[in-house]
């Protein structure tokens, strides 16, 4: 009965299935189906069976995948990439998303003042200058020293591009941060 239910083999085929079994009497025990003919289901999904190399398997889960990363959101970094853009992008446009944005929770001090400055600065004259000549111009007056070192670090990143989308970038940054109001579709 078991060898009825083999296939015949083809031409070429000395009787190895899988390079372990050798004709002359020994057949191939029916477990050495392909995993989608032994579990029943050819979309992919497994349920318990002996897989193609006569190994048991357990069962998978077939419940829902997960959907969201388990690493946690890495905010100081991701923070730091969207203000370094920020205070490079001359047309102020990626500032202004920052500012948009409203209060990001999570931000270590000096990352929040800053962002507090691009809101201030966002509310300004349109003739105001830039915004990295702007936070430079009263830095000495709205931050301590560790707010100072923090916007020097950024201006001295060297791992910027000279021709990037500073406005992607930040608009980026805001969805993985998860503050972004557009992409949540509120």
């Amino acid at each position: 009965m078991l060898r009825n239910s083999l296939p015949a083999p083809g031409p070429g085929d000395s009787g190895q299935r899988d390079g372990k079994y050798r004709s002359g009497g020994a057949t191939a025990p029916a477990s050495t189906v392909d995993a989608a003919t032994a579990t029943g289901s050819g979309d992919g999904g497994e349920a318990s069976g002996v897989d193609a190399s006569g190994i048991d398997r357990p069962a998978r889960a077939r419940g829902p995948r997960v959907r969201r990363s388990m690493v946690p959101v890495q905010v100081e970094r991701i923070a730091a990439d969207m203000l370094a853009h920020a205070l490079r992008d001359e047309s102020g446009a990626a500032a202004r998303e920052v500012a948009s944005a409203g209060d990001l929770p999570g931000l270590e001090p000096a990352a929040a003042t800053l962002a507090a400055e691009f809101r201030a600065w966002s509310l300004g004259p349109a003739s105001t200058a830039d915004v990295r000549e702007w936070v430079l111009s009263r830095w000495n007056g709205v931050g301590d020293a560790g707010y100072r070192g923090y916007v020097s670090r950024l201006l001295d990143r060297d791992d910027i591009p000279a021709h990037t989308d500073h406005v992607r970038v930040v608009t980026d940054c805001l969805v993985r941060l998860g503050r972004d109001a557009r992409a949540s579709g509120q």
